[in-house]
Formats: structure tokens, C-alpha cells, sequence
């Protein structure tokens, strides 16, 4: 009965040192975005947005409501950049737009065509609408960047 305790607890005690991850279901890795491509410097700022489904993604005016995180981010340099940490591993979409006159809304025509540079995660492009979550995802799991060109 003793040896087998003992061989119990040696297997519990190897699969605990070698096979569980420290930190399992948590993360210390950061995720950094970079937007480009703005054609007009310090004017506004890129309003980004980060979904992790696609039911909150599929809005169809590229608004930033129903997000897991957002950020507001000051333009420097034609560009911008959003650092998001304590995130947990999973799948993810970003997307965002040039909000220029800080309103908080991504504005459109008469006709639907966007009057703001916008840009999508993967850097997927809207075709008479947004892309889909499914276009657009990306697993994070490790430090990460991703690289978002804004255009209109």
C-alpha cells in the first residue's frame, strides 16, 4: 500500500513540475497594434477597438460598441500605437478608424461610403461592409504585433 502512495504521488509530482505550464490560463504577453497609413498628422485621434466573437464584431458602421477593450490613441507621426497587456490567450479582431473631429463615431456618406481612414486586423478590406470576424481573427497567445494600415 505504501509503494503505491508513494508512485501516486511521484506521477502527480512529475506531471506538476514537467507537464503544467506555470502560469496556465494567464498571460504576461503584451499585445501591440500599429496604425498607418494617415494622411493627416496630430489632427483627432485612432479610435481602436478589440473583439474577441463574432456576434459583437459584425456591426456594420465599424463603431467600437460591444468591444472587449478600446483605446483612444493620440497621432504621432502619421500613425498611432495601442499597447494592450493582461490579456488573456485566445482569438481576437481589431478594428478601427481616424475618428478627425474626436466625435467618437465613425462617420459615412449619404451612401455609406466611409468619410474616415479605417483599417481591420489581418488587414482585411470592407467590401460593401465590413469584413468578417472570421477574416479578420488572429490568435494571441505571445507578445504580438500587428501592423494595421488606415485607409479610406
Amino acid at each position: 500500500m505504501k509503494l503505491l502512495v508513494y508512485a501516486l504521488l511521484s506521477a502527480f509530482m512529475f506531471l506538476h513540475i514537467f507537464c503544467i505550464p506555470s502560469g496556465a490560463g494567464s498571460s504576461n504577453a503584451k499585445l501591440r497594434i500599429e496604425f498607418t497609413g494617415l494622411d493627416k498628422d496630430g489632427k483627432g485621434l485612432v479610435r481602436g477597438a478589440l473583439f474577441d466573437s463574432a456576434g459583437t464584431f459584425s456591426d456594420q458602421r465599424y463603431h467600437i460598441e460591444g468591444a472587449l477593450r478600446t483605446g483612444s490613441l493620440p497621432i504621432q507621426n502619421r500613425g498611432a500605437i495601442w499597447e494592450i497587456e493582461d490579456l488573456p490567450p485566445g482569438v481576437y479582431a481589431v478594428r478601427a478608424f481616424h475618428d478627425e473631429d474626436t466625435s467618437g463615431r465613425f462617420k459615412v456618406s449619404r451612401l455609406g461610403i466611409p468619410k474616415y481612414a479605417y483599417g481591420f486586423s489581418n488587414n482585411a478590406r470592407a467590401m460593401f461592409g465590413p469584413p468578417s470576424f472570421e477574416r479578420c481573427k488572429f490568435r494571441f497567445d505571445r507578445d504580438l504585433t500587428l501592423r494595421i494600415q488606415l485607409h479610406r
